[in-house]
């Protein structure tokens, strides 16, 4: 076990455990937020990763510290970037681990409903009140700006 009163990235790495695969250094500690390994700084728990970066980059992060491998607990410089939310986001939809479609928690449509809703010749009105949407997400699959995963062929 680390010493208690060792700096905290001595503490952090004797914690890691490291993945010759992918080159994730692994957390394993016991100490987690929703995946994200926690190490106690100045009274409170910090982000492992943030640790991590601000100790081999030399500089405190001025934004959000994104994982470019995608894995929570890794705290491996190299896998590390400074980014905006909207960055992280952008990351995620381009890697598309979120969910999207039928994946989605909220989706109250199917991949093949939204597909018959494409194909149909009936008025939006009567289609939302088939599926139980809104007349506006009828609109919005048909002219693509929702459910864009869904293959649209040119309807005659």
């Amino acid at each position: 076990m680390a010493n208690k009163g060792a700096p905290a990235i001595e503490r952090l790495l004797a914690r890691i455990q490291y993945d010759t695969n992918g080159g994730c250094w692994l957390f394993d500690g016991n100490h987690y937020t929703r995946g994200y390994a926690q190490i106690w700084v100045d009274g409170r728990n910090v982000p492992g990763h943030r640790v991590s970066f601000e100790h081999f980059h030399g500089r405190k992060p001025t934004m959000m510290i994104c994982h470019k491998c995608d894995v929570r607990c890794c705290v491996n410089p190299d896998h590390l970037f400074e980014g905006s939310h909207r960055d992280n986001v952008d990351d995620m939809v381009a890697k598309k681990r979120h969910g999207y479609g039928s994946a989605n928690g909220r989706a109250r449509l199917t991949e093949k409903a939204v597909a018959d809703i494409i194909a149909s010749p009936e008025r939006g009105a009567v289609l939302a009140r088939k599926y139980g949407v809104g007349s506006s997400t009828i609109y919005n699959i048909r002219n693509g700006s929702k459910w864009r995963h869904i293959e649209r062929t040119s309807v005659q």
